[in-house]
């Protein structure tokens, strides 16, 4: 309703909040449609979910141009999550790093979150935008499936990605 009926920065505001959590839903959609790890599933369609979630969290990433993004660093994390597991049973390992490495940003930043006294967003809708009650989320409910030990393996030869293997 303030969208319509508010004036000035308390508009901007409201249109600010509709927005982010339209992004976060769009967010959630995506990821909710990734199929699980079963044999059902072939290999053209783990590479079409993979690039959509890699497509759709970078275009959430392009609203936040300072990479602050609050709330939003949790539903990103989550996008990045599954895209690691397809590429990496893909066998495609540069992609999967490239998303275990976004993933990982995402989550540190997630996990940072709440612990800043007054959260400011960055970008040019959201620069007006606060979040004074935070709190870090974790969305383990949503992993339907883990990183093959293979995929571990490789990651613990890569010590700026291993750091973050083991982190609940």
């Amino acid at each position: 309703m303030l969208t319509e009926t508010g004036e000035g920065e308390e508009k901007e505001r409201a249109i600010a909040s509709a927005l982010l959590a339209l992004l976060g839903q769009t967010a959630v959609t995506v990821v909710l449609a990734v199929p699980g790890p079963g044999p059902d599933v072939d290999d053209s369609e783990r590479e079409v979910h993979a690039k959509r979630c890699v497509d759709t969290a970078r275009h959430i990433e392009s609203f936040f141009p300072d990479g602050r993004c609050g709330k939003l660093h949790c539903v990103l994390s989550q996008l990045y999550y599954y895209p690691v597991a397809l590429y990496a049973a893909l066998g495609d390992l540069s992609k999967a790093d490239e998303c275990f490495a976004a993933m990982a940003r995402h989550e540190q930043a997630n996990r940072s979150y709440e612990s800043e006294k007054t959260y400011s967003y960055s970008g040019p809708f959201f620069g007006k935008l606060e979040d004074k009650d935070r709190k870090y989320e974790k969305l383990v409910s949503t992993k339907r499936f883990l990183f093959s030990e293979e995929y571990k393996a490789h990651l613990k030869n890569i010590p700026e990605l291993a750091a973050f293997l083991d982190q609940d």
